[in-house]
């Protein structure tokens, strides 16, 4: 079976180590990875700020080629 990482990242810097998974496949990692996101997302939209406005979960393979890319962006407009 192939082996996943999941990167969590908030702005520049990642909050934390990657979590490596044993999945079947390339459809398992997408939903791997969304519900990383899914998990995530109500503690991170409170932590966003314009100077980091991004949070994003990048999967990539056993080779460390990014196969999906999850981002979360605040953006500010002003008039």
């Amino acid at each position: 079976m192939p082996r996943f990482s999941f990167h969590v990242q908030r702005g520049k810097f990642s909050d934390a180590p990657a979590i490596q998974s044993d999945l079947h496949d390339h459809d398992a990692a997408w939903r791997a990875g969304a519900d990383i996101c899914s998990d995530l997302i109500k503690e991170i939209i409170h932590s966003l700020t314009p100077a980091e406005p991004e949070w994003r979960v990048a999967v990539s393979d056993e080779a460390g080629k990014t196969l999906y890319r999850f981002r979360l962006i605040a953006e500010t407009h002003h008039d």
